[in-house]
């Protein structure tokens, strides 16, 4: 039922930016993923996904207080939805990888710090597995909110 109600909210939304789209719907294990099937794809992506990202929030805000200012049922779990299309989170998770064992390289010949843009925090948590294991480095999350950024540096420097 959730599940129905997660791919319709998805539908109005993007029936609203005038965006025409198939939603598939389904549920995994503990949270529910929408697939966008749409020509307009770039657009529903978004610069460094942050259009998908925007989506995905609302949904998951819509879902989860029922309508706008109203907190869900004490008790009650939360929903978890995650949007993609065209394979979008799988190849960025990809690139995210390859992005922090090149950079963690770099810091390791050059002995230095270096920071990465701001990302969200499933974005950050791939930089911080993708590199926990590594003997010679060392990374940590530092600023606010939208600008929170992964830091990269050499194991014990400061």
């Amino acid at each position: 039922m959730e599940t129905e109600k997660a791919k319709e909210i998805l539908e109005g939304l993007l029936k609203g930016m005038g965006i025409p789209a198939l939603v598939s719907a389904k549920e995994i294990e503990d949270y529910i993923s929408l697939e966008i099937t749409t020509p307009d794809s770039a657009l529903v992506i978004g610069r460094k996904g942050k259009t998908l990202e925007a989506l995905q929030y609302l949904v998951n805000l819509i879902i989860n207080k029922g309508k706008p200012g109203i907190p869900p049922k004490a008790g009650e779990e939360r929903i978890k939805v995650i949007l993609d299309t065209e394979g979008y989170r799988e190849k960025r998770k990809a690139r995210l990888i390859e992005l922090a064992k090149r950079l963690a390289e770099r810091v390791k010949e050059e002995d230095t710090e270096v920071f990465l843009e701001p990302m969200n925090p499933y974005e950050r948590r791939i930089i911080h597995t993708t590199l926990a294991e590594d003997p010679d480095v060392e990374t940590k999350s530092v600023g606010e909110g939208m600008e929170r950024q992964v830091v990269i540096s050499p194991k014990g420097k400061e």
